[in-house]
């Protein structure tokens, strides 16, 4: 072989390296984000993700009990947040209280967050989805009326948006807090949640 064709395999040995290296590092990097979110692999898997998404650029589950679950596996407050598609006010929330650096950093870092859109309409329930109303007895077969649901029998309220902070219990540690644009505020709340929480396991 040539001292050019020797120089030319040497060169292609060279990208195939560095094909390699830039896949790997891509494929461990969307690991990484799956999950950042579970502290372990035990969490839930997320629902509804690809119909409703995070307005709020804060991973999050949009499932009650699922959201629960991977606050009692890690050991974090849970963070329930009840909103709607068609709520202003949810909006300029998430605009200008969730997305503050401070705010969200510490929402991504001590909590388990839920997103419930109450009004939702467009998604059917699966059959081990749906629950019976205590109220009426009828079988509940869409996603927003189950949130909507959720809301009025575990917090007796139906406004939103709104925020609650709970144990694993599903005892209140903090809350309601309805719409306010007041950062100070919001972040002294969750403070409340996360004491109160750490109070509850001696942290």
């Amino acid at each position: 072989m040539s001292y050019y064709g020797k120089d030319k395999m040497k060169i292609i040995a060279t990208l195939m390296i560095c094909f390699v290296f830039v896949c790997g590092c891509n494929s461990q990097n969307k690991e990484s984000k799956m999950t950042e979110l579970y502290d372990t692999l035990n969490c839930p898997i997320i629902s509804y993700e690809e119909y409703l998404g995070s307005p709020h650029e804060i991973k999050c589950y949009y499932d009650f009990y699922e959201g629960l679950k991977c606050s009692e596996i890690s050991k974090k407050p849970y963070l329930v947040y009840f909103t709607g598609h068609g709520s202003v006010q949810a909006r300029q929330m998430e605009v200008e209280v969730l997305s503050d650096k401070e705010i969200k950093k510490y929402i991504e870092s001590e909590f388990v967050l839920a997103t419930l859109y109450v009004d939702d309409i467009s998604i059917k329930l699966e059959k081990d989805k749906q629950i019976v109303s205590e109220i009426n007895g009828d079988t509940i077969k869409t996603y927003g009326l189950r949130q909507a649901y959720i809301e009025k029998q575990k917090f007796n309220d139906q406004k939103f948006p709104v925020f609650y902070i709970v144990d694993l219990n599903e005892q209140i540690l903090a809350g309601p807090i309805y719409f306010d644009l007041d950062k100070n505020f919001f972040l002294d709340f969750l403070k409340e949640g996360k004491m109160n929480y750490n109070k509850q396991n001696d942290k």
